[in-house]
């Protein structure tokens, strides 16, 4: 079975803990060329958001991979979680229809409560290419039929 040709995975963002100073801190992930792809699916996992910690996290497209090009797309953002001694893990999906979108996609995540922490990392998943074989970012793990 080769279901897996019309399929890119590419990182959003780096596993990692974000700390907020009295401004917040934002962290923008890299820049995903989704060229020749239809359809994305962004996962966002979090580990634990400290109690007076908030975590947003969106998602945002421009025509080249400078930074200052880069806006939102409308509807594009995970709900805020705000942060608590039950808020220790989490895994959401976000879908983007990427007809008529933007060359390239980034997570942005941003932490608010000064001093306070948040666990945060982002997958992109490419699907639907135009054209197949599709060149893979990462070496298949396994195959199972």
């Amino acid at each position: 079975m080769r279901g897996n040709l019309n399929i890119k995975s590419a990182i959003g963002l780096d596993p990692q803990t974000i700390t907020a100073d009295a401004d917040g801190a934002t962290v923008k992930g890299p820049a995903i060329d989704r060229k020749g792809f239809e359809e994305a699916l962004v996962n966002l996992q979090h580990g634990a958001v400290v109690d007076g910690a908030t975590l947003a996290a969106k998602v945002q497209e421009a025509d080249t991979e400078t930074d200052g090009d880069f806006a939102d797309i409308t509807g594009a953002a995970f709900a805020n979680i705000a942060g608590g001694a039950a808020v220790t893990s989490g895994i959401y999906a976000g879908r983007l229809n990427l007809a008529g979108r933007k060359r390239y996609l980034r997570v942005v995540t941003t932490v608010t409560g000064n001093t306070k922490t948040a666990e945060v990392a982002a997958l992109v998943c490419l699907h639907q290419a135009r054209e197949l074989p599709v060149s893979q970012v990462n070496d298949l793990a396994f195959n199972v039929s």
